[in-house]
């Protein structure tokens, strides 16, 4: 099996899940010999409200419901909010998403980050 563990989906400019880039995805993993895609969505434009945040794992969990057999997903979230880890067990708990995405402006180290770290240790996930 070929995994790609970094690939996103886009939004359509009405803010849904870009179906046809998702189907462009699939065809050219098809014929690149990828099985699956590990997705996430970072289209934010440099918005960092909980909601765009919320919003975007919201495609994520379309795009995984529409192609189960090609797409697994990551909560991606800001480490400052406080809604983060509610986000992320949301995700992963009730949704089956296969892991956590850090918004790039944290480093791993900084201790915001320590609860989603002990959270992702609990549930096995590896770094």
């Amino acid at each position: 099996m070929v995994i790609d563990c970094h690939m996103h989906v886009r939004k359509t400019p009405e803010g849904t899940l870009d179906l046809k880039y998702c189907e462009q995805t699939i065809q050219a993993g098809d014929y690149l010999g990828i099985d699956v895609f590990c997705i996430s969505d970072l289209e934010l434009t440099g918005n960092l409200r909980y909601e765009n945040f919320h919003a975007a794992n919201e495609r994520v969990l379309e795009a995984i419901r529409r192609f189960p057999n090609r797409y697994k997903g990551y909560c991606f979230v800001n480490p400052g909010d406080p809604r983060a880890l509610d986000e992320i067990t949301q995700r992963v708990r009730d949704e089956g998403f296969i892991g956590i995405k850090l918004y790039n402006q944290y480093r791993i180290d900084e201790p915001v980050c320590d609860p989603i770290i002990e959270q992702a240790i609990e549930w096995n996930f590896r770094f």
